[in-house]
């Protein structure tokens, strides 16, 4: 499966390496061509036709979806519709396979693969003479998305891909090795993403204080009950609270004092069991 944003080169290069490829079109490559074609007061409609394309799930709910705002394109603009009808059912690709609507967010547009990018140029832009005669861009560019890499999180609903890969047609076995990807080794956080090696102020005091029984003893059904809450909080790689988002705004340059930011922040490492 490919998301692409339109693009007719790129939708002949994939069918061409790729002739069993289903195709995706980007929901807000779109919407944003569409309203274009469109007065500005009837942007706020377009906007809600879309919104409920990306939330229902199912090919019958994604028909009905895009027949709605084919009714509505063809009483005011006869270009916005040829812009809808040029991408066809390519926006209800995802539909078509009954992928789980938690999943939407991520695979009915590009946006996953835009901050790559963006991060890429960034680094790149840096550059002011390029040697032709060296490897130089293609260190630049591998030095660049190694760094975008850093920032990379698991999708929403990452549990759900078995489902989405089992629709799409891939072996029972390649389905099955990717749900216990997702799922994880027993006793420890689902592994991917950058979450497995994550900071986050330890949990374990919180979770003890808030489990004592009145006798003062730790109520360990509630305690095993808070540690896994924690754990996946911790595994999620995207710590919210004051400490770690402070950590992620430091400049990389800053030369901190280790013993300073050790009694600062108290913080767990989360290490993949594959090493």
């Amino acid at each position: 499966m490919a998301v692409l944003d339109g693009s007719r080169a790129l939708h002949n290069s994939v069918l061409k390496h790729f002739p069993r490829a289903r195709i995706q079109r980007c929901l807000v490559h779109k919407e944003r061509n569409i309203k274009r074609c469109l007065s500005r007061r009837h942007h706020g409609s377009v906007s809600d036709v879309f919104k409920r394309l990306r939330s229902v799930e199912g090919e019958e709910a994604g028909r009905e979806a895009l027949a709605d705002l084919e009714r509505f394109l063809s009483r005011h603009s006869h270009k916005a519709l040829e812009s809808l009808h040029e991408a066809g059912e390519e926006l209800i690709t995802v539909h078509k396979l009954n992928a789980p609507s938690t999943l939407h967010t991520t695979l009915t547009n590009t946006n996953c693969i835009e901050n790559p990018f963006r991060n890429t140029r960034a680094k790149i832009g840096r550059v002011k003479r390029w040697r032709a005669e060296t490897d130089q861009a293609e260190r630049w560019l591998a030095y660049s998305l190694l760094r975008a890499e850093k920032g990379f999180r698991r999708i929403k609903g990452y549990r759900q891909i078995p489902v989405l890969l089992k629709s799409l047609g891939w072996p029972s076995e390649a389905v099955e090795a990717s749900l216990r990807s997702a799922l994880g080794p027993p006793g420890h956080p689902a592994s991917g993403g950058n979450g497995l090696h994550s900071t986050t102020p330890h949990p374990q005091a919180e979770s003890e204080a808030n489990c004592r029984t009145g006798t003062g003893q730790v109520n360990d059904k509630e305690l095993h009950r808070n540690e896994d809450r924690d754990r996946q909080r911790v595994s999620t790689g995207f710590g919210t609270s004051p400490d770690a988002r402070a950590k992620r705004m430091r400049p990389e340059h800053e030369q901190i004092d280790r013993d300073r930011f050790d009694q600062k922040y108290d913080y767990t490492v989360i290490h993949s069991p594959f090493g």
